[in-house]
């Protein structure tokens, strides 16, 4: 009679998260698709706003695939393999999206034309800066991350610096299928990988032998490469894309992937402690990013307007960048720093 009840009950609670995760999954999702609609009815864009939607299936897909691995928990890893393979699609979508506002109008050759003249620019600057002996030098935004593949010359460093950054996300779009795939590699050799934690049970120690600890590293460095990249296109266009407020946006994207990487890792760390069950872990992992998703959605709205994209609206914004510009409050924050 008990074993009986215990079970009930057990049903009963599996049911209340499902309708709890299920609720927060559909609201977000209705919210997305709401604001998806208002980009196509407003398609002034489309080389830029196709990109956009492209980042606002997040919100269903995490949300969706995250409902079903509560409910079809057998395929959890299914979900969660797809659910991965988005999230490095997004994230090059991003930089594909910044290039494409930037590239906007002028093309290819316009835009390495434009960021030749910014290397120009730079080297100009630092110059000065060094004969009067200038402190602290200007940075040179447009300098390649890795110091390969192009020569002194202007357009050469515009062209390797546009390539590079791009290439460093979309390894992260090849590397995360294949990690995500570690799972079931594993599982067809008959090596322990979920059930062997990467931390010891004393919890403050790392247990070497864990395939899933290397998993990890493997899929930390992808991810830092990726977002090392996206940096890097922010900062070298930081003045082009200043119109259209690009860091909510960044940050936007950075806080989905990263919360929910690390949110993952600390509740397998309470599991590993004896907190919460496993079952329990991977439960409430998913409940928080159904969530989550509803919070995401009400962001994209703000973050991510269709009205950004219409005639006019560019000049708009520069003419109150200027007048703001009027009280010298950014020279005054410089002067602070």
């Amino acid at each position: 009679y008990v074993d009986i009840t215990n079970k009930q009950f057990a049903q009963e609670d599996d049911f209340v998260r499902f309708q709890l995760a299920g609720t927060f999954t559909l609201l977000g999702s209705l919210i997305s698709m709401y604001h998806l609609t208002g980009h196509l009815r407003h398609y002034n864009k489309p080389e830029v706003q196709r990109r956009i939607m492209a980042v606002l299936w997040m919100v269903p897909i995490y949300g969706v695939t995250s409902w079903l691995s509560l409910v079809a928990t057998s395929y959890e890893p299914v979900w969660s393999f797809f659910r991965d393979s988005y999230e490095a699609y997004a994230i090059y979508t991003f930089i594909a999206l910044l290039v494409a506002i930037v590239e906007d109008g002028h093309g290819l050759s316009g835009l390495i034309g434009m960021l030749t003249k910014h290397v120009e620019e730079e080297r100009e600057a630092l110059e000065e800066a060094v004969l009067n002996n200038v402190w602290p030098r200007p940075k040179l935004h447009l300098k390649p991350p890795f110091p390969c593949c192009y020569d002194d010359r202007p357009v050469s460093v515009a062209k390797a610096w546009l390539f590079q950054c791009k290439l460093m996300a979309l390894q992260f779009v090849l590397c995360k299928p294949v990690l995500g795939l570690a799972p079931l590699l594993f599982h067809l050799l008959n090596i322990e990988y979920e059930s062997h934690s990467p931390l010891l049970p004393d919890g403050h120690h790392l247990d070497w032998t864990a395939p899933k600890l290397y998993v990890l590293i493997a899929s930390n460095t992808s991810v830092a490469v990726a977002f090392w990249g996206l940096l890097n296109f922010y900062h070298g266009m930081a003045q082009e894309l200043a119109w259209c407020n690009p860091w909510p946006k960044f940050l936007c994207i950075k806080g989905v992937v990263f919360m929910t990487f690390w949110q993952g890792f600390a509740i397998q760390a309470m599991a590993t402690l004896g907190y919460v069950g496993d079952r329990q872990a991977s439960q409430i992992q998913n409940l928080l990013t159904c969530i989550e998703m509803l919070l995401a959605s009400l962001a994209h709205f703000y973050i991510f307007p269709h009205y950004e994209w219409q005639e006019g609206y560019k000049k708009e914004v520069e003419k109150q960048v200027l007048i703001r510009d009027t009280l010298a409050l950014r020279d005054f924050v410089t002067d602070m720093k």
